[in-house]
């Protein structure tokens, strides 16, 4: 969103663009509590998967609505997705994670969800100038939320134990 946002608002819409940018974080921030709960109670892997989908599937409704209103709407909701994923992260590493090991498996996916902020910060423009369309970033970067989703669908157990059965 940081980098699509140069593209689709004019400079002078300083005010759309903080609301804009802002309201991801109003999801995010109200869905942790929430999301740790349901995480506990139904499990982190079914909580992580709608996650993913969630966000995939909101972050490729942008291009199609451009309304201001429809763009903070699903700005929003993908925050509320996004904050479940620390939550369900945890669930599953206390499942699956020897508690000796835990804190270099949370550094490693700290470190991969930064890494892949970058790339997509650093990507984002050359991908809006070979396609000429600010929209790409979106379709890109919720298609590949939506495979990521199908992947950890198939492959991630909620536990050791759930995957002999």
């Amino acid at each position: 969103m940081s980098v699509a946002i140069v593209y689709m608002y004019r400079d002078d819409q300083e005010f759309e663009k903080s609301v804009v940018l802002s309201s991801f974080y109003w999801g995010y921030a109200s869905s942790q509590i929430l999301a740790g709960y349901l995480a506990a109670r139904y499990g982190g892997r079914i909580i992580l998967v709608c996650s993913m989908l969630g966000c995939g599937i909101c972050t490729c409704m942008i291009p199609l609505n451009t309304s201001m209103r429809m763009v903070v709407a699903m700005r929003a909701l993908i925050g509320v997705c996004q904050g479940a994923n620390y939550p369900s992260q945890m669930i599953l590493l206390s499942k699956w994670i020897p508690w000796f090991e835990r804190s270099r498996a949370l550094s490693i996916i700290s470190a991969g969800e930064s890494l892949g902020t970058i790339v997509a910060l650093f990507g984002g423009p050359y991908l809006v100038s070979s396609t000429q369309s600010w929209e790409s970033i979106f379709w890109l970067t919720g298609l590949t939320s939506i495979v990521a989703f199908a992947v950890v669908f198939l492959v991630l157990f909620e536990g050791p134990e759930a995957q002999r059965d």
